[in-house]
C-alpha cells in the first residue's frame, strides 16, 4: 500500500508536470499564432496602403498635368526667387512634391492671369465668346456705316 501511495504521488506529480508543460506549449502556440496574425495583418495593411498611395500618386499627377494644360500651374522656382517658365514633367515628381501647396499655387497664378475679372475658365471662355460676338457686331456696324456713306455720297452726286 505504501508503494501504491508512492506510485499515486509520482503519477500525480507527472500529471501536474504534463499539465504545466501543456499550458506552456499552449502559451507558446498562442504567441506563435499571434505573431503570424500580426505579420499577416501588417502585410495586408501595407498592400492596401501601397494601392492607396499609387492611386493618390496618379490622381495628384493628373491634377497637376491638368493645371499645366489649363495654364494655372506656375513654373519651377529658381534659387534666386524668380520663376522659370518650364513644363515640369509630373512623372518625375513624387506625389508629395506635386501636391505641396498645389491649391495656393494654382489660385495665385489664376488671380494673376485673370486679373480677378473671371471666376473660372468657363467664365473667361464665355466672356471671350461674348467679346468675339461684340467684335463681329462692330465690324458689321462699320460696314453698314461705310455703305451709308457711299449711298449719301451717291445721293449728293445725283443732286448735282
Amino acid at each position: 500500500s505504501a508503494a501504491h501511495d508512492v506510485d499515486i504521488g509520482k503519477n500525480s506529480d507527472d500529471a501536474r508536470k504534463l499539465e504545466r508543460q501543456r499550458a506552456e506549449d499552449n502559451q507558446r502556440h498562442k504567441q506563435d499564432m499571434d505573431a503570424i496574425y500580426e505579420e499577416l495583418d501588417q502585410k495586408v495593411y501595407e498592400k492596401n496602403f501601397q494601392g492607396l498611395e499609387d492611386n493618390v500618386t496618379k490622381l495628384v499627377r493628373g491634377t497637376v498635368k491638368l493645371c499645366q494644360v489649363v495654364g494655372v500651374f506656375p513654373g519651377a522656382r529658381m534659387n534666386d526667387g524668380t520663376e522659370e517658365e518650364l513644363d515640369v514633367d509630373v512623372e518625375l515628381l513624387n506625389w508629395e512634391d506635386c501636391a505641396q501647396n498645389l491649391v495656393s499655387r494654382v489660385e495665385k497664378t489664376w488671380r494673376q492671369l485673370s486679373s480677378q475679372k473671371y471666376r473660372s475658365i468657363l467664365d473667361l471662355v464665355s466672356k471671350k465668346a461674348d467679346h468675339s460676338v461684340l467684335r463681329l457686331l462692330q465690324i458689321s456696324q462699320q460696314h453698314i456705316e461705310s455703305q451709308l456713306d457711299r449711298v449719301r455720297h451717291e445721293r449728293e452726286l445725283w443732286k448735282e
